[in-house]
């Protein structure tokens, strides 16, 4: 809820009682950016030292110390206990799948697909959806948006992954997805609406519109789109390096294993832009592009333009979108309660002598002037 200083305060007061030490260490690390070594850091290293902890617990301090290590500007050192943190296997086997995953959605998802299932879902406009790659401005985007006052953000909803899930989608081969997309009925996709609209009726019965930013939702835009294919689609786009090193440096929960390897990283991304090539040539749908780095150096051109194209009036607030009080569970807690800064737009550069797995991977794509262009 952005109360960063009490919750400073509590942890503080775990660590002094030797009280869930792990969730303190972890908590207080992001509470804030250190300008200087802090004396809690000596105290996560002792501790990782001292203590026989679970590899779970040791890989959460390790992130907590490499986030301070960052902050104070240690680069070389922080980057060390950024990658100890990580398991790469789990990055391979993820990045594997979901290259599966797109060679079968590419095939079976095509525009006859949509011609068939006409007219299948709901014809609310009360959605705005906002994905794109995690750490592309995906929760500054929804900031903005919820700003305004007919727009309410109810931050990651992931109901749609969660329904693709439901469905059992067996991605062995292609036949086996085309048969348990096929079992998929036109009741099937209006309950999942009104299902849907339920569930953002709960988070606000008043608000024209509704922001469900979940950056992983570009893997089920195809129900998405059966859904609700009136509705607002918003993706934002970022330099590939900058959006992958800081996907690689946050914590980003399980779900994004793929961040556990800087290769992995890169063919993940890459399969991405692939699959939103896809998208925009079959969806049946208008899908508005919002670049970060365009946001943050012509932030009132492109937030003028941004809620004009959702429909909405102007209104200054969005420009003033730190004012707005609201829960943000992201990473990105700390950036939201600020106004628009221009110093991470070229951060990852700190980190460029160590990232030649990941950018030799994007180099050896065609996709890759494209993506930094």
């Amino acid at each position: 809820s952005g109360q960063a200083d009490e919750a400073e305060k509590i942890y503080q007061e775990l660590i002094e009682n030797k009280q869930e030490l792990v969730s303190a260490f972890k908590g207080i690390s992001r509470c804030k950016k250190y300008k200087s070594r802090p004396a809690v850091l000596d105290a996560i290293e002792e501790y990782t030292q001292s203590e026989k902890l679970s590899e779970t617990d040791l890989k959460s301090l390790y992130r907590a110390t490499g986030k301070i290590l960052n902050d104070i500007g240690d680069y070389e050192n922080a980057f060390k206990y950024f990658s100890i943190s990580k398991t790469p296997e789990w990055g391979t086997l993820r990045a594997d799948f979901f290259e599966k995953q797109v060679e079968l959605l590419t095939e079976v998802i095509t525009p006859e697909f949509f011609k068939e299932r006409e007219n299948w879902g709901s014809s609310s406009k009360r959605p705005i959806f906002v994905f794109g790659m995690p750490r592309s401005g995906t929760t500054l985007t929804e900031q903005i948006l919820s700003s305004h006052p007919k727009v309410h953000g109810a931050d990651e909803l992931g109901f749609f992954i969660s329904k693709a899930q439901e469905a059992e989608l067996d991605c062995s081969n292609v036949h086996t997805l085309e048969y348990s997309i096929s079992r998929i009925k036109k009741k099937d996709v209006q309950e999942t609406a009104k299902e849907y609209l339920k569930i953002l009726n709960a988070h606000s019965n008043s608000a024209d519109h509704v922001v469900d930013k979940m950056p992983l939702n570009f893997e089920v835009l195809w129900l998405m789109a059966l859904a609700f294919p009136k509705a607002t689609f918003i993706r934002l786009t970022r330099n590939p390096m900058a959006t992958c090193t800081s996907c690689y440096i946050q914590p980003l929960g399980n779900i994004h294993t793929y961040v556990n390897d800087l290769e992995a990283l890169g063919r993940y991304l890459l399969q991405y832009e692939k699959l939103m090539d896809h998208w925009n040539k079959v969806l049946p749908i208008n899908i508005i592009e919002l670049n970060y780095e365009s946001l943050v150096n012509n932030q009132e051109e492109e937030t003028r333009k941004l809620i004009a194209q959702v429909g909405l009036e102007w209104d200054d607030k969005c420009l003033e979108f730190y004012k707005t009080k609201r829960s943000v569970r992201t990473p990105s807690r700390h950036q939201v309660d600020q106004a628009i800064y221009h110093s991470g737009l070229d951060s990852w550069k700190n980190y460029r002598s160590y990232l030649k797995p990941l950018e030799d991977v994007l180099q050896e794509s065609e996709l890759y002037q494209r993506l930094c262009n």
